[in-house]
């Protein structure tokens, strides 16, 4: 028999904006488009829900007002302040709309989450979108467990911190850290800062370089804190024994590696759908705090709580009493169903499996363009 050409395999897997980019130039040699989200299905089907409905054009003041968000197996109602905001620069609307165009036109939707979390909201999404959504998730809590890290490399010696954390007992140190974005100005920091001080507990405090490092250093001589300027091995710290709350901007990354950890959350939402992920955490699995943050952050009005506010939030996170070991033990059997569900046999070993033998159907079909991105 004579040798049969290799079949060239391509999976198109990007986000829905580079998504957009490709719709209109080399996609028409893609034959099977994936979008990979870095959102979680209960947020994908809230954003979803408001492109169906128009409700992006109401978005803004009076933003206390309550919208309610159709197509939500457990019925939602948000205030506008707390909504994702459109695209508002020149340009970048129409490309939003590529984008959203894109990714209604592509094959499926792969998620970092796993079933366990959000079946509905899996279900509910899948609906809307009328395609599969493959959950997949945690992907934190691939090649090496929970002391997988992702992103930059860590600006502190991983040794060293979880040698700092050895020295403190189970649960007692608060972790601060709001993701690569979110700006924390000098007031802000002051307010942090006092409340923490006030709790009088250990603290581990992330600070992004240029921020108000500076001042958190000088403020945190003298206390129990460890202080990590750039990036820190945040999957490393929050599975360590000795780390008893996490302070959070509710980024969807740093939310589900809290709850892999099976640590309980005090949110604190800047912008995008971190309100979002807020109600998830909050009102849905039952297992965070809110800080009371309730418009999106602005610079002409980053202050938005006080130390008051963030204290009674940190200490009803680490304080004991039923209703914090009830919130710790909900945060935990979540983080049991997260790691069953990356183990042989679970759900998203099966959701990757199911996946692949889903591209194997295309390539049978004719040759399949694969490409992976982000």
């Amino acid at each position: 028999m004579g040798e049969q050409s290799p079949i060239t395999v391509y999976i198109l897997c990007f986000g829905p904006f580079l998504l957009g980019l490709l719709s209109t130039s080399s996609i028409n040699i893609v034959t099977l488009r994936l979008v990979f989200h870095g959102m979680c299905c209960y947020s994908l089907v809230v954003i979803e829900s408001m492109h169906r409905h128009g409700l992006w054009v109401t978005v803004g003041e009076p933003e206390e007002e309550t919208v309610v968000i159709p197509d939500m197996p457990c019925g939602l109602e948000m205030k506008r302040g707390h909504l994702p905001s459109p695209w508002s620069l020149a340009g970048l609307v129409d490309f939003e709309g590529r984008a959203a165009k894109a990714e209604a036109e592509a094959d499926g939707v792969v998620v970092n989450s796993f079933d366990e979390l959000e079946a509905q909201f899996t279900e509910a999404y899948e609906k809307l979108m009328g395609k599969k959504a493959y959950n997949v998730g945690p992907l934190s809590l691939c090649e090496g467990g929970v002391q997988a890290e992702r992103g930059n490399k860590s600006s502190i010696d991983k040794d060293k911190c979880l040698s700092w954390l050895d020295s403190h007992e189970p649960r007692s140190v608060v972790y601060v850290c709001f993701g690569t974005i979110a700006w924390l100005g000098l007031q802000k920091a002051m307010e942090i800062g006092e409340a923490l001080k006030g709790s009088g507990r250990p603290v581990v405090w992330v600070i992004k370089p240029g921020e108000t490092e500076s001042w958190v250093s000088q403020f945190g001589e003298g206390l129990d804190w460890l202080v990590i300027v750039g990036w820190a091995p945040q999957v490393a710290i929050l599975s360590h024994k000795a780390v008893g709350g996490f302070v959070t901007h509710c980024g969807w990354n740093s939310t589900l590696e809290g709850l892999c950890a099976g640590v309980p959350m005090v949110t604190w939402p800047h912008f995008a759908e971190q309100f979002i992920n807020e109600r998830l955490v909050v009102d849905v699995l039952k297992v965070g705090v809110r800080v009371g943050i309730e418009v999106q952050v602005r610079w002409e009005r980053e202050m938005l709580v006080g130390r008051e506010e963030i204290g009674l939030a940190v200490e009803r996170v680490m304080g004991g009493g039923e209703e914090g070991e009830e919130r710790r033990r909900r945060v935990r059997e979540v983080g049991e169903m997260a790691k069953k569900a990356m183990e042989v046999g679970g759900s998203s070993y099966v959701n990757t499996t199911r996946l692949f033998e889903d591209v194997k159907g295309y390539v049978k079909k004719g040759n399949v363009v694969v490409e992976n991105g982000l």
